[in-house]
């Protein structure tokens, strides 16, 4: 799934099944805070606990630059699980099997098959 426009959604619903083949699983809890305009998600089985904010934009640091928005890609590979409250900053790839730890701030890319957790976010231990 590709979103290529600015998109805001605060899903009350467990799951999303439009255009997802059967054979395929993507599971979004509730209160899930997407920010996209542009991200990958898999179509095999990827988890997403409640209150995960995945956002591919933000602004520059420098103070008389605040204005425009800066946008990174974000992709979250098959079989990743997010923990509830994760926040998953701009330029950012979540790994195939990985799992970030609940009120994880994701901010640098995180291998496959690796668990991270903290603020920010650092390698805890390889699956």
């Amino acid at each position: 799934m590709k979103l290529t426009r600015a998109l805001t959604y605060l899903l009350p619903c467990t799951s999303i099944t439009a255009s997802i083949p059967k054979s395929e699983i993507t599971y979004l809890s509730t209160s899930i805070a997407l920010f996209w305009i542009w991200a990958e998600l898999p179509l095999k089985i990827t988890l997403i606990a409640p209150k995960v904010s995945v956002l591919s934009e933000g602004h520059p640091a420098s103070p008389g630059n605040r204005h425009p928005l800066m946008v990174g890609h974000i992709r979250i590979k098959k079989n990743a699980w997010i923990g509830a409250g994760a926040i998953i900053l701009p330029g950012v790839t979540i790994g195939e099997n990985s799992i970030v730890a609940a009120g994880a701030v994701v901010s640098i890319s995180v291998p496959d098959n690796t668990i991270v957790g903290d603020i920010p976010a650092k390698v805890i231990k390889e699956i």
